[in-house]
């Protein structure tokens, strides 16, 4: 099949104007409640409460703020605000979460309160969503299926709901997606390695949960960069990592803040890892994490589905992308398997992987480019599609209506199709007979739709497969792309 080649111009009109749009409709979830009795909860008030302390203070140290019950800004719930963390030896009290997300929400905490942050991290997440349609673009070279793909993961649940939570995920999700945009084009200069630099520190002091993903970026980069850019890298890497070091190990007393967390003070990095890090027991969030009936991504976003008959696409490929994507996305889906203490926490689904999900606008720009001229795929791409919006509008309203809370019980949706789906998924608390086979018939359905890719590109010579690098068209072009 033969598409227009989109000049530059053509694709940053798109980027803005899908951006924009994005950054608008987020604005849909800043007034929504994370719990019945407050606008906040979970980790988010400690977040603010760092960055309250360094606007108030200049320091970390949150006792002052709690005699002087500041949390009473943002923090609407009737009793106080409890205590994550145990007193450091010194007698400062710290909050257990990296610095990062309180750093950069400080300016418009500042500026503009709660609500100015979460109206901050929304119109970060319209921008997000430009870069992710960016990211198909470069991959694909489709500009429509590229389009497509970015606004139906937009739409989703699990990117609306952490587009204004108060959570390191959305800021995450920028820098993974501009990395691997960076990554995938023709320049591997010296401009690289800056932005790499930046983001795998940015990454770091976001989370260390983050920490593998980003070490995965730095390696795809030091395959992707040039000799001098790759020199460039590691020397920025070095310094900036043994400061990172240095900052943990002086002020919490280990590599991460956990070491301060009421439950694990006392533990050096080594003995937090070896809590963190279980592999029997979880196997089953390989399966969980995706088609769990409360906390599964299929179940508040099914066109994700779509991404898996566009799996033998991108094996076909010869380009960084056949490697790069699910290298990246790999990382942090083993850290959310092995690594996350709780797959089922108090706060909304997809939390440790909706980082990476703009990765997979990539092989949903394939899916919906494979149903071009096959109408019942292009009927199931609309199904899959409409009923991922309408479960995001019938959460909107239900937590807008105080009938569900995003961080509580999201999955008591009133949305009469949302309750009929019910039964087709597996809940992992309870293990039953239903519980093996429902998991068996999901493993049975994802084979199914790999295999019916391979059926679908099998005659598709590789030449189809593999067009020129979209990066490589000049501005302004009207030649014709191979696909």
């Amino acid at each position: 099949m033969r598409l227009l080649s989109p000049s530059r111009h053509r694709v940053a009109i798109a980027a803005i104007l899908i951006g924009l749009a994005f950054a608008l409709f987020n604005q849909l979830g800043v007034p929504l409640r994370a719990s019945h009795g407050a606008r906040v909860t979970a980790d988010e008030p400690f977040y603010l409460l760092t960055t309250v302390s360094l606007i108030e203070d200049g320091d970390l140290d949150l006792a002052n703020d709690y005699e002087q019950r500041r949390y009473r800004a943002y923090y609407d719930h009737l009793e106080d605000l409890w205590r994550q963390s145990a007193p450091t030896p010194d007698g400062r009290l710290l909050s257990p979460h990296n610095l990062g997300t309180s750093l950069f929400i400080l300016p418009a905490y500042a500026l503009g309160g709660l609500d100015g942050v979460k109206r901050f991290l929304a119109l970060l997440g319209g921008i997000t969503i430009a870069f992710t349609f960016l990211l198909a673009w470069r991959a694909t070279g489709d500009l429509r299926a590229s389009f497509l793909a970015a606004t139906l993961l937009g739409i989703s649940a699990p990117v609306f709901v952490y587009s204004t939570q108060i959570y390191p995920e959305s800021p995450a999700a920028l820098l993974i997606a501009v990395s691997l945009w960076l990554l995938l084009g023709s320049r591997r200069d010296w401009r690289g390695a800056l932005w790499l630099a930046l983001a795998a520190n940015g990454l770091i002091w976001l989370g260390a949960k983050y920490g593998v993903v980003a070490s995965a970026l730095v390696l795809a980069g030091l395959v992707r960069l040039d000799n001098r850019a790759r020199l460039l890298l590691l020397g920025l890497l070095v310094p900036t990592t043994a400061a990172y070091a240095w900052f943990h190990l002086s002020t919490y007393g280990g590599l991460t803040p956990y070491a301060v967390n009421a439950l694990y003070a006392g533990n050096d990095t080594a003995s937090l890892l070896g809590l963190h890090l279980e592999i029997r027991n979880r196997l089953y969030r390989l399966a969980g994490l995706w088609a769990d009936g409360e906390f599964g991504l299929i179940r508040w976003a099914p066109i994700l589905l779509l991404a898996l008959p566009a799996l033998p696409v991108l094996a076909r490929r010869s380009g960084p992308e056949r490697w790069m994507l699910p290298a990246i996305f790999g990382s942090q889906f083993l850290v959310a398997v092995f690594l996350s203490i709780t797959m089922r926490g108090w706060w909304f689904p997809g939390r440790m992987v909706v980082a990476v999900l703009p990765l997979l606008a990539v092989p949903l720009a394939e899916a919906i480019h494979l149903a071009q001229g096959r109408r019942w795929l292009a009927a199931l791409v609309a199904g899959l599609g409409l009923y991922t919006l309408g479960v995001t509008l019938a959460l909107r309203e239900a937590a807008s209506a105080e009938l569900v809370a995003l961080a509580v019980d999201p999955f008591a949706l009133p949305w009469r199709p949302f309750q009929l789906a019910a039964g087709l998924f597996p809940v992992y608390t309870v293990y039953q007979a239903s519980t093996w086979i429902l998991t068996a018939a999901w493993t049975l359905a994802a084979i199914t739709l790999v295999l019916l890719g391979f059926r679908l590109t099998r005659n598709v010579p590789l030449s189809a497969l593999n067009p020129s690098r979209p990066e490589n068209i000049p501005a302004g072009a009207s030649g014709e792309v191979e696909r």
